[in-house]
């Protein structure tokens, strides 16, 4: 048997930690005379009542998680890292994506696929983007303007009958 230093309890010796206060147990011993012993532990008799003993806690050890980055295939750059196609569009690729926007739905279409496919060159796709907004902005403005007019159009005819 072990006693706590703090509230001189009796721990067993397997127990790490008092039952009483939680604190934590020195390894002296308490000297027991044989009369005792042979009159607390009679194998003959069961224990009354057994005595609630606190599961021993020991405070969980936590650890820095390293976690490696995944790579692509062929070892080079982490999943989920595009790398820029930073080369640049020649004079030809120039001429020929100008014929293919004039167009007029292959064009549309086809700014969609370079201002979102991956493997288009970086300013070629950044050109793409921009394109489509001026082209949304165009439109919007357009339809506005057509609205405004047609009403007021609608108005002079009305007010000629």
């Amino acid at each position: 048997m072990k006693i706590c230093s703090k509230c001189n309890a009796n721990v067993e010796d397997h127990m790490a930690f008092c039952p009483n206060c939680g604190a934590p147990v020195e390894t002296a011993t308490v000297p027991v005379s044989e009369g005792e012993a042979a009159s607390t532990v009679n194998p003959a008799e069961p224990d009354p009542q057994p005595q609630y003993q606190q599961p021993l806690y020991q405070q969980p050890v936590y650890q820095p998680q390293y976690q490696q980055p995944m790579y692509g295939p062929q070892g080079g750059a982490p999943y989920g890292y595009m790398p820029v196609n930073n080369e640049p569009v020649s004079l030809g690729d120039w001429l020929l994506t100008f014929l293919i926007t004039c167009i007029p739905l292959v064009g549309f279409i086809m700014l969609i696929v370079w201002a979102v496919s991956d493997g288009t060159k970086e300013s070629k796709k950044n050109w793409a983007r921009a394109r489509l907004i001026w082209m949304v902005i165009v439109y919007v403005l357009s339809f506005i303007f057509v609205m405004m007019f047609g009403a007021a159009f609608l108005g002079m005819i009305g007010s000629l009958y």
